[in-house]
Order: C-alpha cells, then structure tokens, then sequence
C-alpha cells in the first residue's frame, strides 16, 4: 500500500480540534520508538515487494507498548514502557517505514501518540496524521516450544556471523539453504559456515562452556537483525532455543524476542571438501591485496590472475582492458625456483575479499588447481574456500 504525503501528512495548528474522549492516548519515549522502528525496518521493509511485510502491529498492555511485526521466515516482537490511557485494548496497525520518517522528523525526548480513526502522532510543536491499516493484512504467530537453547554474549554470536554472512548466497531457489548460515555445534566448538556454491566461508569459535551439539541452518537476515540490535544494546546476553522448525532469540535486557524459521534441508558436508595437505602457500597483508583489487575492478574483468613468485606475487588481468601490479609476501614449500600461477573468478574473488574486514595477514595456500584454494586468516580459526578457474594464462 502506498500513501500520499500530501494527503496524510499534516502539521499542528493552533485551534485543532480535540481527539474523540475514547480514543487511546500514548505517551512515549523518542529515542526507543526509533530503535524499535529502526529494527523492523532493517528487515521488513526489506524482505518483500508485498506491502504487508512492511506492517507493524501495536498493542497496549498495561504499561507496556507491545510492537510485532513478521516476513515469511521472521516475526519479531518487541515492547517499550509507556505511560498510556486506554479505553480501547485493541491492536492497531501502521505502515513502519512511513512512522518511522515521521518519527524522526520530531525533536522532543516525549512524543504523544493517539489512535482513533487515523493515528495521531505529536510533539510539543509538530503533529503528523496517518491512516491505520487493516488488521486483513497481518498474520498473527503462535508461540513454539523449543527443543534445545543455551546463552551466549550478543556480540560473541554476531563476531561469529559477520566473519561468514556475505558468503552465503543471495538468491539461490534450487538450493535454498545456500541462502542462509550454518551452525554446526560440536559442544565446546562451534562452526559458522556460509557458502553460495563458489565461494565458502567458515569460523570456528571455541567457547568456555559446553553447548549441546546440534546442526542448523538460520536465515541470514538475522544477521542484519542482531547487528542493528547490537548498535543499540552492546553488553546483552541472549538466549538462543530452537526445534527442527524455528529458532527463538530471547534477549535479557528486554522483552524483544525474535522467532525465525530454519531451513528445513540438510546441510552439504563441508568437511569433505576442505583441502588437509597443501603443495604451496603465500602469506601477504589483505591491505595489499584489496587495494590491488580496488584497481583492477576499474576494467571489470572476468578473470584475475596470480603469478606466485618466492618473495612476490603478479596480480594481472588481461582481457580488452589489461592491469597489472606486484604485492610482496613469503612463499613456503616453493619448488624449483619456478613461478606458480591460478586464476579465479573475478567477481567471486573480489567479493570475498571485501568481506574480509577484521585481519592483517591473510595466508593462501593451495593443493592443486583442481583443488578449492584456502584463504587463511586469524590463526586459522577463520578460512575461506574458492575453487579456481581454468584459464590459457596458468600454462
């Protein structure tokens, strides 16, 4: 559904009128209005061109202003205290983004919200009108019992997904799981792992306590989730249940929950395609090897090439447009004096490395090129997996 500024949005005058005595009269906090709003926008807004995926649900419950809002794999709820009058303790509906803009729009700590035929939004100086939406739209969620859950520091679980999320692949309709990471518990280690088919991400984090083991595969939205989260609430710890069917995130510090559903697919063994022995590796700063990426991106190329030498290694591509640039580093298990050379896609490669963002020294270590290349970072702890390409110029 789409709206007209013009014929919603209306600025305060001095004689208004006065609200109907039986409408319900909210007074609210600015600041946590916006963080709940900014939440459900990062991924509702998002999620779908169908308009409903963009509605929030808002609900009265004592003192407690209780906000939902879902996609087709998530529902998110989430509440703030309020100070409120209310004959009416029924749901009202609005669009999120279109609160949002407006909301931001007022300057005062306090805002008031009254809902009768329209939603009235208001500080001391503006007040903004919109039109309530039909509750048609929105489809409610039953609660789910879970199965398995353990705790873990928020930031500790969103480190572990932003060292593989943008691995995973943006669309994939044959092999869905591919869209989302996988969580592959073995107690005290868990694996995050992310991978579109060409490229492969995984992270190993070791914890203190022991977790029961378990194998799931979550959207990776949630990632966008817990991060606009996280810029609000740092030091919150989270409670992480889930069945074969969802998972529940539950935070501590407030009554915001999030419910998401699994994919129901198995996983690929990732193991088995994880290279044990290598022939060849060569250790250089990923500062180096992004800004080199930087300017080849200039010609688009398919193809990027590398010609690995003891102390330095050739990056070039040479299709219509040709590039080509030296980063020094240090070869091990070099044989006979020779160059080495592998080629990858361009688009794949780049990609990978731009998500990269948290190391200095990255190792690429290679067995054949038939093989997946590794690309190492933070002790090991953290590689990537990308398959070369044949190309004339490797003979």
């Amino acid at each position: 559904m789409s709206f007209d500024k013009e014929d919603y949005l209306t600025q305060r005058v001095k004689n208004k009128k006065p609200y109907n005595l039986n409408a319900m009269k909210i007074l609210i906090e600015r600041d946590r209005l916006i963080e709940e709003l900014e939440i459900i926008t990062s991924f509702a807004s998002k999620t779908s061109k169908k308009d409903e995926y963009g509605i929030i649900s808002f609900r009265l419950d004592n003192s407690q202003l209780i906000l939902n809002a879902f996609t087709p794999d998530i529902f998110y709820s989430g509440s703030i205290k309020v100070d409120a009058k209310s004959d009416d303790k029924k749901e009202f509906f609005a669009d999120a983004k279109t609160l949002l803009s407006l909301v931001r729009n007022l300057k005062k700590r306090d805002i008031t919200i009254v809902v009768n035929e329209t939603l009235n939004i208001s500080d001391s100086e503006i007040e903004y009108k919109i039109p309530l939406i039909s509750s048609d739209y929105f489809i409610p969620f039953e609660e789910i019992k879970p199965e398995k859950s353990f705790q873990i520091e928020l930031g500790k679980l969103l480190d572990a997904l932003s060292k593989v999320h943008f691995c995973a692949a943006e669309h994939d309709e044959v092999r869905l799981y591919l869209t989302g990471i996988h969580i592959n518990s073995k107690g005290k280690d868990i694996d995050f792992v992310a991978s579109n088919g060409h490229i492969l991400g995984l992270y190993k984090l070791e914890l203190d306590n022991e977790l029961p083991t378990f194998k799931i595969t979550i959207q990776e939205k949630l990632y966008d989730i817990l991060k606009k989260i996280h810029s609000y609430r740092k030091n919150v710890i989270i409670n992480f249940a889930f069945n074969e069917d969802y998972v529940v995130i539950e935070f501590q510090d407030t009554n915001r929950k999030i419910y998401s559903r699994l994919f129901s697919e198995a996983y690929p063994d990732y193991d088995r395609i994880i290279p044990k022995e290598f022939s060849f590796s060569f250790t250089t700063s990923i500062e180096q090897l992004k800004e080199k990426i930087k300017s080849i991106k200039v010609i688009s190329p398919f193809t990027i090439h590398f010609e690995f030498e003891k102390d330095r290694c050739r990056i070039y591509a040479k299709e219509e447009s040709e590039f080509s640039s030296y980063i020094t580093g240090n070869a091990e298990q070099f044989v006979d004096n020779n160059t080495y050379k592998i080629s990858f896609s361009f688009e794949q490669f780049s990609n990978l490395i731009k998500g990269i963002d948290d190391a200095y020294l990255i190792d690429i270590k290679i067995k054949d090129k038939n093989s997946p290349v590794m690309l190492s970072v933070n002790e090991n702890k953290n590689f990537y997996l990308i398959m070369p390409i044949a190309s004339a110029q490797d003979d």
